[in-house]
C-alpha cells in the first residue's frame, strides 16, 4: 500500500526507496521516505480521517508563510494529479517534506523565549485568516468539550463508562475513585466559559498544540513547527493558555501534591511559563487585551480537562491511554485548580 501511495507522487523505483518508521505520534502513522537524494514524511491519518477534516489543515498549512519567525512549516506536496491527499482502501495518506531538526530540549531555557516567539509568529500570521467553514469538522469550543469524548459521546459519558471498568491494579482504582474531579470542572468550566465575554475574546485558527513536542531545533532555535492535526477555531488565549502549559511542565520539581510511584508528576514551573509569556508579548503584533489576560487560569483549567478526557475516551475504545499519566494529571488537577489564578498571575506579571 506504501508504494502504491508513494507512486501517486511520481517516487517508482521501489527499489531504491527506504522506508523508515518515525518515533511518537499519538495521532497518525509517520514514515520517512528517502528517495533519489530527497527525504520525505508520509503522514498515514488515524485521527482526522475525514477529507474535509484533513483539507481544513492543508488549507491552513498552504495559507501560512513557510517560515514563522525561525520555524520552517512542511506543507503538503501534491500528486501528479494535482492532489494533497491519496486514498487507499479506508486510509487517507499526505506526503510533505522532511524537516531537519533536534527534539526540543527541556532543559536549554533559552529555548522557551524562542518557542514563544514562534507562537507569537503563527499568531500573527493567522488573524486574518478566515476559513469557511471556522470551525473544523468534528470540532467544537473549548466552552463544551463532549466533541473531545469521540468515542463516548459525551463528557459525562466518559466519566460514567470509566467508572464502570474493571480496575486490573490500584493506581486504575484510585483513578476511577477520583474522576468526579473531572465532572465538577466540566460543569463550572462550562458555566464560566458560556459567558459573553468568551465568545467576545479574539478568535482565529489556533494551532491548539504548540508544546515542545511539536518544535524542532538546531543552533540554538526553533527551526521547525509540526503538527497541525488539533488546528481548529477558538479563541487565541486558549492557544497561548496551552503553550504555557506545556513549556511551563518541570518534572524536576518536587510536586506539592501526592503521586503514586511511577506517575507522571505534570508539576509547573511559573518562572519557565514566564520566559515563555514575555518573549510572546514581545513580539505579538496586536496585544493581548485585559479580557484574554483575565481568562488565562480558566483556559489553563480547560487544557487540563481537554488533556483528561482524551486520555479517558482512549481506554473506552481499547486503546493505550497511559494509566500513568491519567493518575498524575488528577492528582496535578485537584491542586492545579486551586491555584490557577496565582500561577497565572506569577507568568503574566509586570505586562
Amino acid at each position: 500500500m506504501i508504494i502504491a501511495v508513494l507512486q501517486e507522487y511520481a517516487i517508482f523505483d521501489a527499489d531504491h526507496v527506504l522506508l523508515t518508521p518515525m518515533a511518537g505520534g499519538y495521532l497518525n502513522r509517520m514514515i520517512r521516505v528517502d528517495h533519489g537524494g530527497k527525504s520525505y514524511t508520509l503522514r498515514r491519518y488515524q485521527f482526522n480521517k475525514k477529507y474535509g477534516n484533513i483539507e481544513y489543515e492543508h488549507w491552513l498549512l498552504n495559507s501560512l508563510p513557510s517560515v514563522l519567525h525561525n520555524a520552517k512549516l512542511a506543507k503538503p506536496l501534491r500528486s501528479m494529479v494535482g492532489k494533497t491527499l491519496a486514498h487507499h482502501g479506508t486510509h487517507m495518506f499526505a506526503l510533505f517534506p522532511y524537516l531537519l531538526g533536534d527534539e526540543f530540549d527541556r532543559s536549554d531555557v533559552s529555548l522557551l523565549g524562542e518557542a514563544g516567539r514562534t507562537l507569537a509568529a503563527y499568531h500573527n500570521a493567522v488573524f486574518d485568516l478566515v476559513p469557511k467553514p471556522k470551525q473544523r469538522l468534528g470540532f467544537g469550543s473549548v466552552t463544551c468539550l463532549d466533541w473531545v469524548a469521540r468515542h463516548a459521546g459525551s463528557v459525562s459519558q466518559v466519566i460514567k463508562r470509566n467508572e464502570r471498568c474493571v480496575s486490573t491494579n490500584f493506581r486504575e482504582a484510585e483513578i476511577q475513585r477520583r474522576l468526579r474531579v473531572l465532572q465538577e470542572e466540566d460543569l463550572v468550566l462550562r458555566q464560566l466559559l458560556g459567558r459573553p465575554a468568551y465568545a467576545g475574546l479574539p478568535h482565529l485558527v489556533i494551532h491548539n498544540d504548540l508544546g515542545p513536542q511539536n518544535l524542532l531545533t538546531q543552533g540554538g532555535h526553533v527551526v521547525a513547527l509540526l503538527d497541525f492535526d488539533l488546528a481548529c477555531w477558538d479563541s487565541r488565549a486558549y492557544d497561548l493558555a496551552t503553550s504555557l502549559m506545556w513549556f511551563s511542565e518541570d518534572n524536576g520539581l518536587d510536586p506539592p501534591y501526592q503521586l503514586l510511584h511511577g506517575d507522571r508528576s505534570w508539576r509547573r514551573n511559573e518562572a519557565r511559563g514566564k520566559i515563555f509569556f514575555d518573549a510572546y508579548v514581545e513580539a505579538l503584533v496586536r496585544p493581548l487585551t485585559q479580557v484574554e489576560l483575565t481568562y488565562l487560569p480558566l483556559l489553563m483549567r480547560v487544557f487540563l480537562l481537554w488533556t483528561g478526557i482524551w486520555y479517558l475516551d482512549r481506554r473506552l475504545r481499547g486503546i493505550e491511554w497511559y494509566p500513568e499519566e491519567v493518575s498524575g494529571l488528577l492528582s496535578m488537577y485537584e491542586w492545579f485548580r486551586r491555584h490557577a489564578y496565582s500561577f497565572s498571575d506569577s507568568i503574566t506579571s509586570g505586562l
